[in-house]
């Protein structure tokens, strides 16, 4: 029997993943030991590629070829479920005490802006289907640690006010999403399709890594000029 593509795709990025899931920020945070600069950071990152999420997906669908064109709805559904999330990690910053003011939305690290560069270049020079190991390692790793991870950052910030609805949104509460990108995954066949989603997997895990281990070195800058509300975020 052959092995479905989704197993295959896991099998592939399986030892990247582990690399993500044991970074020694996420680390830190399973111990009760970010800061809150950090995870202040890490919501700021976060931002400058979700926001992305919608115009990346609206671009796969536009260049789809004849027989990817199966893929129109499952996008349109990706869609609509995708917008907005980058306006939930604006609230959580707010609540942490981080407002909009402090020109966020300027400012991506330079892993973020090559891992959003990454996923417009994959889908518009190598193959649109390639935003799908994107979403293969955000939701794929998320599922498994973000509603952990948002209990002990709760209790160990104490914040009464919400500061997780980013977190928790790709959490537990993901879990029928990635049932469904699991099932469409396996509905994919063609082996130049599989063998872009696997390395435009890979190479998103990689930068990601990067990306927080960017996270940890700011973090300290960013717990200097908080009070201030000055902008370590800006360009």
């Amino acid at each position: 029997m052959s092995i479905l593509f989704y197993e295959k795709l896991c099998a592939s990025t399986q030892e990247l993943q582990v690399e993500l899931l044991h970074h020694p920020l996420i680390q830190k945070t399973e111990l009760g030991d970010i800061s809150v600069e950090e995870y202040a950071y890490f919501l700021a990152q976060a931002y400058h590629h979700v926001k992305h999420t919608v115009p990346m997906l609206m671009a796969c669908g536009s260049r789809l070829k004849n027989h990817q064109r199966w893929l129109e709805k499952p996008i349109i559904e990706y869609i609509n479920e995708e917008q907005g999330h980058d306006e939930w990690i604006l609230n959580d910053l707010s609540n942490l005490g981080f407002n909009d003011q402090c020109q966020i939305k300027q400012n991506a690290c330079p892993d973020i802006r090559s891992f959003v560069a990454y996923g417009f270049y994959a889908i518009e020079y190598i193959n649109p289907v390639s935003v799908f190991g994107v979403v293969h390692m955000l939701e794929g790793s998320s599922v498994k640690i973000a509603t952990p991870i948002a209990d002990i950052i709760e209790k160990q910030l104490g914040s009464k006010a919400n500061i997780t609805s980013y977190l928790r949104s790709h959490g537990s509460l993901d879990v029928k999403h990635v049932e469904h990108f699991i099932q469409l995954m396996n509905k994919i066949e063609d082996s130049e399709d599989q063998k872009n989603i696997i390395e435009s997997a890979k190479q998103s895990y990689r930068i990601y890594i990067n990306m927080l281990t960017h996270v940890m070195k700011q973090a300290n800058s960013l717990r200097d000029t908080k009070n201030e509300q000055s902008s370590v975020f800006t360009e």
